[in-house]
């Protein structure tokens, strides 16, 4: 799992209870101008030396699109194939997902839309000062042609 350190993500412990082992790996979000190419390049950087240890993971899991653009350079460049060697799935947002030779398994958020929910809910909240219940936010699986 590779995800970013202000991350709340529950996946990893969710794999552990049903155990799955799971090696993490934790990008620091900069705080600087660059912050999305840091963020691709910290993860090239890690997931490479995670996968110079010599055991090749089974899957990865990337919990931001930017996380998945970096590490999956090092999975290129480490010789593995997608999915044959490892399975890849990452999280992004609709239609803004990472480029690969291959469609992205992905569970994807229509960012413009469920923004509009928070922006609907602010309104309320506003107007009547309470923000309303039971607001649901949807992620939709995309089958690509790397899981």
């Amino acid at each position: 799992l590779v995800r970013l350190d202000n991350d709340f993500f529950a996946l990893a412990e969710d794999f552990r209870k049903g155990g799955i082992n799971v090696d993490e790996i934790i990008v620091r979000r900069p705080n600087e101008p660059h912050v999305l190419f840091s963020i691709q390049s910290d993860a090239l950087n890690r997931v490479a030396e995670r996968l110079s240890c010599g055991r090749k993971p089974d899957l990865i899991v990337f919990s931001d699109d930017y996380l998945a653009s970096g590490g999956m350079t090092a999975v290129l460049l480490a010789g593995l194939r997608v999915p044959e060697d490892v399975r890849v799935l990452t999280f992004s947002n609709r239609y803004l997902g990472p480029v690969f030779s291959k469609p992205f398994t992905r569970m994807e958020i229509d960012a413009v839309n469920e923004g509009r929910k928070v922006a609907g809910g602010l309104m309320q909240y506003l107007k009547k000062g309470a923000f309303p219940r039971g607001l649901h936010f949807e992620l939709k699986w995309i089958e690509g042609a790397t899981f």
